[in-house]
């Protein structure tokens, strides 16, 4: 438990399911994805139990939901 920064590294078509478990004091940053959500912001990490991301890569982008 730890706050991180990653770079999401996927071949074109690749998909992938993130779960990240408690973020009660911690975050994480995701660099160059394109959040696909309502507001077009990340989502907010749960406080308690899994927050479940999907990342998935067209052509040179990677979107996240």
């Amino acid at each position: 438990g730890a706050t991180r920064t990653a770079t999401v590294s996927m071949a074109s078509g690749e998909g992938l399911v993130l779960m990240v478990d408690d973020g009660t004091d911690f975050t994480l940053t995701l660099t160059d994805v394109v959040w696909t959500t309502a507001d077009g912001n990340k989502p907010t990490l749960r406080k308690t139990g899994y927050t479940a991301i999907v990342l998935w890569k067209i052509g040179s982008v990677v979107y996240g939901k």
